[in-house]
């Protein structure tokens, strides 16, 4: 059941797969219990379905929840508890509530970066998000910097291409004393990817959910 949902949110087929995470998610609260990590992994799928559903009042009470188990039973450099932040990241940014999602995002990357490394793409990922928001929020110095930490450790090259046109990273250019406009177009992008046209000034900067992170398995 579970691993039906997760094919059937990857396809975007959201109603679906919202379906057979609550049924899943009934079973293994009765039959593991609350706070077994097998269900915690479907709660946080069902909230992320229902974020990319834009059902935003009902995803977040269940991923603030998932997520104050998660604090008190996993390591917070745990991958599972990276995810919900990143779920509960995703939520934040699509609601516009940028002053906790910095503090979202900086608990994520410090995370990864103790997890992962500082070379890992989940961890150049966090970096950029929090780059973005820090740049919207008028943090321009920070935002450089972590920008180019993310840049310096191997940001994806699809995320490099599309620096330029960023509406998230407006504010860094045409900084005389950052270089900004110099470190943009310096080629610490590749040119041999497309870019993606940017559709709105509130682009989904953080990746999608990758639900297969979280196996719908009976995990010990």
């Amino acid at each position: 059941m579970g691993n039906l949902a997760l094919v059937l949110a990857g396809e975007k087929h959201y109603a679906d797969a919202e379906k057979l995470f609550r049924d899943a998610l009934a079973i293994k609260r009765k039959v593991l219990g609350p706070e077994h990590r097998s269900t915690l992994v479907t709660m946080g799928n069902l909230a992320d379905v229902l974020t990319s559903e834009d059902q935003y009042s009902e995803a977040e009470p269940l991923i603030r929840q998932t997520l104050e188990i998660e604090r008190r039973t996993l390591n917070p450099k745990h991958s599972d508890y990276l995810t919900t932040l990143d779920g509960l990241g995703r939520l934040l940014m699509k609601e516009r509530h940028y002053v906790e999602w910095e503090r979202v995002l900086r608990e994520e990357l410090a995370g990864r970066r103790r997890g992962l490394g500082d070379k890992h793409s989940d961890t150049t990922t966090a970096a950029y998000n929090l780059a973005c928001v820090l740049a919207r929020e008028g943090n321009r110095d920070e935002a450089f910097t972590t920008l180019q930490f993310a840049v310096q450790n191997g940001l994806s090259p699809e995320t490099r291409d599309g620096l330029e046109k960023d509406e998230s990273l407006r504010s860094l250019r045409g900084d005389p004393v950052q270089c900004a406009d110099s470190f943009f177009a310096s080629g610490s992008h590749s040119s041999k990817i497309k870019e993606e046209p940017v559709h709105s000034d509130y682009r989904k900067v953080l990746r999608q959910p990758n639900l297969s992170s979280r196996a719908e398995t009976m995990r010990p």
